[in-house]
């Protein structure tokens, strides 16, 4: 799944995804950047160590102020896995966006080392996450250019882990408008 989602959103708005690994050291190094992203998606299979550390991202995100952060199930096999992640995301009180079972087709697009919108474009992954990309054009207003998906997107921004090109594509004004605080 990695980078899928950076490539159905990016390929289509002047957004950044940026995929990090699992892990807090890059929230917890990154808190100022942190606080001007719009959605958070803690992405998380249903063992022990996967929940855990989604638990502390959520906590972590949540102390930094993010406002938007929603959860996404990864690889579920069963109907356990399913009840687990709602159980999980009930008692955070986290949203959750998408719960995608185990996709062979994820799992051998992997193995190969081919990007899974090239392997299998109309997989239950890719299709999951097409409708999180969705609704992420419906709430936060986007309009999807005309043009395809490809698997090869073209990112309008790139944000490095220091947030140096974080302004890069704005104009003033929308500089004004998503950072007020820095006049």
């Amino acid at each position: 799944m990695r980078g899928l989602i950076a490539e159905l959103v990016s390929s289509r708005h002047q957004i950044t995804v940026t995929d990090m690994e699992a892990g807090l050291e890059h929230l917890s190094r990154s808190g100022g950047t942190l606080r001007h992203v719009d959605q958070l998606f803690i992405i998380t299979e249903m063992d022990r160590k996967a929940s855990e550390t989604a638990r502390r991202t959520f906590h972590l995100a949540q102390e930094l102020g993010v406002a938007r952060v929603a959860l996404i199930g990864n690889k579920l096999r069963d109907a356990n896995d399913h009840n687990d992640l709602e159980k999980f995301a009930a008692g955070l009180g986290i949203e959750i966006a998408a719960a995608i079972a185990f996709d062979e087709d994820a799992h051998q697009a992997d193995r190969r080392g081919i990007a899974l919108y090239d392997y299998a474009p109309h997989s239950t992954t890719v299709r999951a996450l097409e409708q999180v990309v969705s609704k992420l054009e419906h709430e936060f207003e986007l309009v999807p250019a005309h043009q395809p998906i490809t698997s090869v997107a073209a990112p309008a921004l790139s944000l490095a882990a220091d947030g140096s090109s974080i302004l890069e594509g704005l104009t003033p004004k929308e500089i004004k408008k998503r950072f007020p605080e820095c006049d």
